[in-house]
């Protein structure tokens, strides 16, 4: 797992211990010198993930003090999908000169390696931390119906509240008041419409198709509509009669009756909680009262 706590230090330093926040990371769509690419920063305090080309070290600079047109001194890295050999999508981190790209061989060293090195050690796995998870819901007249994505990457409705009917709203970095919809039970898989007014499943890449892009509006009486943020009114839907997913546009019109475009969001945990002791603390406190008690 890459951390910002190797960063700052030659490339092969070693690896860190646990799991904290310098092990998150945030990705930012941008433009630099004309093309579209994905900026990678730390969690922990902002900085944009770069190589110092001098040193040959992984570091992180603050955006404000960045000339990016210097590229003799520090390279930027960017992002970049790619296929694994059973077709999963996998992720690069290289320099935005196209020259390294960052690896982590099997001790968990980091390692900067030529960018057309056929390395598995240069290859990522991207899991997202952030975003909200829910039901996704469409509200009919006999009930609500789950959105589900199966283990085949179908799509279907159904009225269970299992992992295949969990989905994750994300934040579109740079793009305010857009999501995408990532399945929870799928790492990379997200909702995105095919431009013939289907609803599909693809793989999580960037830069982020905007046919992925939703923005959700609150219908008081009603619950949100989801509308497509590659063309303006265009919403989700769900085909009533034939239990597929679809987009469409103009809710109120009387040839959408098929169509239900109504959502409700029900937590993923459906307000029900466990509350589980946690047994390092609870030993501690015991040995900590007999200590206590000995003293006494």
């Amino acid at each position: 797992m890459l951390s910002s706590d190797m960063i700052g230090q030659p490339a092969k330093g070693s690896p860190p211990a646990g799991t904290n926040q310098s092990q998150e990371f945030l990705v930012h769509p941008a433009t630099i010198h004309g093309e579209s690419v994905t900026l990678i920063s730390s969690c922990l305090h902002g900085g944009l993930l770069a190589l110092d080309v001098e040193q040959k070290a992984l570091v992180t600079l603050a955006t404000a003090s960045l000339n990016l047109l210097d590229s003799t001194k520090v390279n930027l890295c960017t992002l970049l999908a790619t296929r694994g050999k059973e077709g999963q999508e996998i992720y690069q981190i290289q320099t935005i000169s196209g020259r390294y790209a960052v690896g982590c061989g099997k001790t968990g060293y980091i390692t900067l390696l030529p960018a057309e090195s056929a390395s598995p050690s240069k290859f990522w796995r991207m899991e997202i931390l952030s975003g909200e998870l829910c039901f996704l819901q469409a509200k009919l007249s006999n009930g609500s119906m789950n959105v589900c994505c199966s283990w085949q990457d179908q799509l279907s409705v159904n009225k269970s509240f299992g992992g295949w009917e969990v989905w994750r709203f994300v934040d579109v970095p740079g793009s305010e008041g857009h999501f995408w919809i990532n399945s929870w039970s799928h790492d990379n898989k997200i909702l995105i419409g095919d431009g013939y007014d289907q609803v599909t499943v693809t793989n999580l890449k960037w830069p982020l198709p905007r046919a992925a892009k939703w923005s959700v509006k609150k219908v008081k009486g009603h619950g949100v509509l989801i509308e497509s943020a590659e063309e303006e009114g265009r919403y989700l839907a769900l085909n009533v009669e034939q239990g597929k997913l679809c987009t469409a546009k103009d809710p109120n019109n009387d040839d959408s009756r098929s169509l239900s475009f109504y959502w409700e969001f029900e937590p993923a945990h459906r307000n029900s909680f466990r509350i589980v002791t946690n047994e390092a603390l609870l030993n501690a406190s015991r040995k900590t009262k007999e200590g206590d008690e000995e003293a006494k």
